[in-house]
């Protein structure tokens, strides 16, 4: 006489879990409406489009840098997919920005006044924008050489009493700064070739706009710093 035998193993952790309690990715509308966002990082131009549902919530996230299909542009796409699925499957945006900002990398980047430390750290700024309505932010006003030395000048004369004027703000610039020998058609042309290369022509030490190549190494004409 045959006895049934009672199974006394106690079930896992997986598979206590059913189908049911995983987060379910939501099927993408046919129209969906968003913006695309273009970040500087240390790796050129990131482009990050987020598009939100009919409720106004983030729904996806696209990401593209270069068009060369190397290590950089498929990294980047599978970090866009891998967010867009956390949001289709209702994760919090904030908490997925919060912990991308702060990922560091070897070449790190400034936007619109903000320091791009990686990829990952770009696509959480954008986010970031886009979560605080601001995804078009403009560049904060940066002073040249000139306004800046003025400004000081100007503050030195008030406090003795006296008043300076626009030639004497100038005739105070660092006689070194070859301001004659730099005319603007250069600057456009150093800026242009720092775009081109994918790089931003913003300082990260003075934040002036003022970058160029000098010896293959970029420079800041306005206050020296140097990438090498």
């Amino acid at each position: 006489m045959k006895h049934n035998q009672v199974d006394t193993t106690e079930p896992t952790e997986t598979d206590s879990k059913s189908p049911e309690q995983l987060a379910v990715k939501q099927p993408r509308p046919d129209v969906l409406t968003g913006v695309t966002q273009r970040v500087q990082t240390g790796y050129g131009k990131l482009y990050v489009t987020i598009n939100e549902d009919a409720d106004g919530r983030l729904f996806e996230l696209f990401a593209n840098i270069g068009t060369s299909g190397g290590f950089t542009a498929s990294f980047t796409e599978a970090l866009a997919k891998t967010v867009s699925t956390g949001l289709r499957s209702g994760v919090d945006p904030e908490e997925i920005a919060s912990e991308l900002r702060g990922i560091r990398s070897p070449k790190v980047g400034w936007d619109k006044g903000d320091k791009t430390q990686s990829i990952p750290d770009a696509i959480g700024l954008a986010m970031a924008r886009y979560l605080q309505g601001d995804p078009d932010l403009d560049y904060p006003h940066q002073q040249n050489l000139v306004e800046a030395v003025g400004e000081d000048a100007t503050a030195a004369h008030k406090a003795d009493g006296g008043t300076v004027t626009g030639q004497e703000a100038n005739s105070n610039t660092d006689g070194n700064s070859h301001d004659g020998d730099w005319g603007d058609g250069k600057q456009e042309d150093a800026t242009a070739a720092l775009l081109e290369a994918g790089a931003s022509p913003e300082c990260p030490d003075c934040g002036s706009m003022s970058l160029y190549y000098s010896e293959g190494c970029k420079t800041c004409r306005a206050c020296g710093w140097s990438e090498c």
